[in-house]
């Protein structure tokens, strides 16, 4: 891939799982994610991410995740999604 327009055309098909817990930062990189992918599933801290995770986990291809949030941090929110899925990204 060597232009924006491929890689949009590619990311489109992947769903996104997108976690963070600042309202103003999730809404703001939201709008910019949508020009990316067609699917996204928005958690509004740890807890919510892997919870939603759980959800729709067969609907989820890649998790981009803040690492300071309550209830369950990202780096611990993505070792638990990696026990039970080892090739999310």
């Amino acid at each position: 891939m060597n232009n924006i327009e491929e890689i949009i055309k590619y990311s489109k098909k992947l769903k996104l799982l997108y976690v963070e817990d600042n309202l103003e930062a999730r809404e703001s990189t939201s709008i910019i994610f949508e020009e990316f992918f067609d699917d996204i599933k928005i958690a509004i801290n740890g807890q919510d991410g892997f919870d939603k995770f759980l959800k729709y986990q067969s609907d989820i291809d890649i998790i981009i995740t803040d690492i300071n949030m309550p209830k369950l941090n990202g780096l611990e929110m993505t070792k638990k999604v990696r026990k039970i899925d080892k090739n999310i990204h």
